[in-house]
């Protein structure tokens, strides 16, 4: 059995208030898939680009909890999907913790590949990344978060 995660994150203001979401679904041998996870995360204040590899490092680490062996991740940030491909450079310093989190939790999975998909065709984890950006309410936001140590 396969799986194919979609992330995706996004901020309101950049740098601004920010959140990510995924959706995981399982893909049998005839092709068939079923959704067997989805998670929105309020991610603080950041970055549109923190964001996405946000949302890539809490998909990435449910599906190592999750022991999954074959994973397709999809996304629409072009910049996350050729970071993490090799393919692109990464120059911004303030992506470079989040795409070594990325990058750790990959490592962990034996045969991952990464594909770049159109925003309509990654509309459920924009869904969830709406919801993370929209959970603020919630949150005692006179506390700092350190968010990507809570990825861990």
């Amino acid at each position: 059995m396969s799986f194919t995660l979609y992330c995706d994150g996004g901020s309101r203001g950049n740098p601004g208030i920010s959140g990510c979401g995924c959706v995981l679904y399982s893909v049998s041998r005839t092709g068939e898939s079923k959704k067997v996870w989805e998670k929105a995360q309020y991610c603080g204040i950041g970055t549109n680009n923190e964001a996405e590899y946000l949302g890539l490092v809490l998909g990435l680490r449910q599906c190592v909890e999750m022991k999954v062996q074959n994973l397709t991740v999809r996304m629409d940030s072009l910049l996350v999907i050729n970071q993490m491909k090799k393919e692109w450079k990464l120059k911004a310093q303030n992506l470079k913790p989040y795409n070594a989190k990325a990058c750790f939790y990959a490592s962990k999975i034996p045969k991952i590949k990464f594909e770049h998909v159109r925003r309509e065709l990654n509309t459920e984890a924009d869904e969830q990344s709406n919801i993370g950006m929209d959970n603020i309410q919630f949150l005692d936001i006179k506390t700092p978060l350190n968010v990507l140590d809570s990825f861990n």
